[in-house]
């Protein structure tokens, strides 16, 4: 089995590279959509959320609440998976705590400009507006996000280039051919 991450801050294409990825054949894991593996939780319980306030969220409620993935069922699907390559695509708050789960990790980054244009297209009415909290956490994540990549031993793509550039880069990236 190999088991791969790409991960990186929101509108950074991390969605659409796994999207052609799929196309292409192979399996392809969301984490903010497949069942039981990431979501709310408070930080002074643990306890996971089962609603959310609407968007977009203020900055005090972001600071009492993490993203979080469950390890358990990283595992799981990996293991359901076993002889195949296994593209896992998205974020969360303590994914560093789960890189060795994964042969290799691909962080995907762009300039601010590009990330606000893909989020605001998205159509998720006031969440990304200017000045919203998670809009500033997402700039400030995308600030530190290629620093992190490069302290965790992640492989930095650029993927402001057509997702077919990108996903080529990944394949080469762990020796398969596009």
């Amino acid at each position: 089995m190999a088991t791969y991450l790409i991960t990186g801050p929101n509108g950074s294409g991390k969605s659409t590279a796994g999207r052609e990825l799929a196309r292409r054949g192979y399996t392809v894991t969301e984490t903010d959509i497949e069942s039981g593996i990431s979501g709310w939780f408070e930080n002074a319980t643990g306890k996971r959320l089962d609603t959310l306030p609407p968007h977009p969220l203020s900055k005090a409620w972001m600071a009492e609440h993490s993203w979080l993935w469950d390890r358990q069922r990283i595992q799981e699907i990996a293991d359901e998976h076993q002889g195949d390559i296994v593209f896992f695509v998205g974020g969360a708050y303590n994914q560093k705590d789960m890189y060795n789960l994964f042969d290799k990790h691909f962080t995907l980054f762009v300039d601010d400009k590009t990330a606000i244009q893909r989020l605001q297209a998205r159509g998720e009415g006031d969440r990304w507006q200017n000045g919203s909290a998670e809009l500033q956490k997402t700039l400030d994540w995308n600030h530190k996000s290629k620093q992190h990549a490069v302290e965790v031993g992640s492989v930095l793509v650029d993927s402001s280039r057509p997702v077919e550039v990108i996903v080529d880069e990944i394949l080469g990236a762990i020796g398969v051919k596009s």
